[in-house]
């Protein structure tokens, strides 16, 4: 059995174990999947993907949990990362790896668990990230649940033979309207 922190509708957001290493390294190593990331340039090992997990385990600057399907599938993982404590302010990450699970929801839902565990468990209150011109799906699931765009770095990306942009995106706290924490809370 998975251990479910984060409970949505369709995924939960749990501690990712050593188990699932092969995994990562699948997702790490597949182009199509980390052609939306920083990742695309670097070499994924067991040894990466070990080093990475103790880091969400002993860094308190770094919260790092799978998403899970309602049957408890590994299909991605999503981070806070760079959290600031005094200034309340994190930068988020979500990669979907499994490829067959794209297009249905489960990461606009993985992203509101986390603005909620961020602003709500937290006590942040701006959450950003960076997305680059070319990923749609992504920008629109952030859109989605607050995000707004805040500027952009041009030509910041090379890939495929082509320079993209790099998109900023934030939220405030104040901003996000859909806690199932806060209204647990009540």
């Amino acid at each position: 059995m998975v251990v479910k922190k984060l409970i949505g509708t369709n995924v939960f957001l749990g501690p990712v174990e050593k188990k699932y290493i092969p995994t990562l390294v699948k997702w790490m190593n597949d182009v199509k999947v980390v052609k939306f990331t920083n990742q695309v340039t670097k070499k994924h090992t067991e040894e990466t993907s070990k080093a990475y997990l103790k880091k969400a385990l002993e860094d308190s600057n770094f919260h790092y949990y799978g998403i899970f399907t309602k049957d408890e599938n590994l299909i991605g993982g999503i981070s806070l990362d760079n959290v600031n404590y005094t200034n309340r302010t994190a930068t988020l990450g979500i990669t979907i790896g499994e490829k067959q699970e794209w297009g249905k929801g489960y990461g606009t839902e993985a992203v509101a668990l986390m603005l909620d565990y961020g602003f709500f468990i937290l006590n942040l209150n701006n959450i950003m990230l960076t997305v680059f011109d070319y990923n749609l799906r992504a920008k629109r699931c952030y859109e989605k649940v607050g995000f707004k765009i805040m500027g952009k770095r041009r030509k910041a990306r090379f890939f495929a033979g082509k320079y993209h942009d790099e998109i900023y995106m934030d939220i405030l706290a104040e901003e996000f309207k859909n806690s199932k924490i806060r209204k647990l809370l009540k």
